[in-house]
């Protein structure tokens, strides 16, 4: 990387930039049992195993690779310390979000929250390693495009209202994760924020 003076002197940035087109890829995660994990992920969000190996597993859906789980037994739970705090499946519609909550009722999968965050609407939970997971959709851009700085919130989730989506009870068994989920994004747990930021932004280009 040139020194940032350097490239200020010769007209240039004096920060990498990211491409613009760049997006979040599969998640890599420490898990303690794999096949605890894989158990979890199939039963909870009925993901896809596309490959597996040498104590590590794919998963994806509809082909996309989400998550990529390492096993190292006798891992320790990732809650309480610093790196990952969650990460964030993208469902494509409302509907979805709504048929993966009914599912997870049905589950008795254990919840740790629920919220309309005004862009967005979101659930939460752990992985058996404490991994936290948010699964949610994105509300249309037309509609907070500009007044995200002060209308970004986190409220409680109208569930009534987003079960609304769905006609009745399923004819069927919970398919799995609908085609077009993504990785929305990641949050971090850090131990300075000016730090964290310093390295994302100047030596990385966010």
């Amino acid at each position: 990387m040139r020194d940032p003076e350097e490239l200020e002197a010769a007209g240039g940035p004096a920060h990498g930039e990211i491409a613009p087109a760049t997006n979040v890829g599969a998640v890599h995660l420490t898990v303690a049992d794999l096949e605890r994990s894989l158990a979890f992920y199939d039963r909870v969000f009925g993901m896809e195993k596309l490959g597996r190996e040498d104590g590590r597993a794919t998963l994806g859906a509809a082909g996309r690779e989400l998550l990529v789980l390492v096993e190292e037994p006798g891992a320790g739970s990732a809650a309480g310390h610093t790196g990952l705090y969650h990460f964030a499946l993208l469902v494509p519609e409302r509907p979805d979000l709504a048929g993966w909550l009914a599912h997870a009722a049905r589950e008795r999968v254990a919840l740790t929250g629920l919220s309309d965050h005004f862009v967005s609407e979101a659930i939460y939970l752990n992985d058996p390693d404490g991994h936290g997971i948010e699964i949610y959709w994105d509300r249309p851009r037309a509609g907070w495009e500009g007044r995200v700085a002060d209308r970004m919130t986190t409220l409680p989730l109208d569930v009534q209202d987003l079960m609304g989506e769905l006609p009745g009870e399923p004819a069927s068994p919970y398919g799995g994760l609908p085609a077009g989920p993504v990785m929305g994004h990641v949050h971090l747990k850090v131990a300075s924020i000016p730090e964290t930021i310093a390295f994302y932004r100047d030596v990385l280009g966010f």
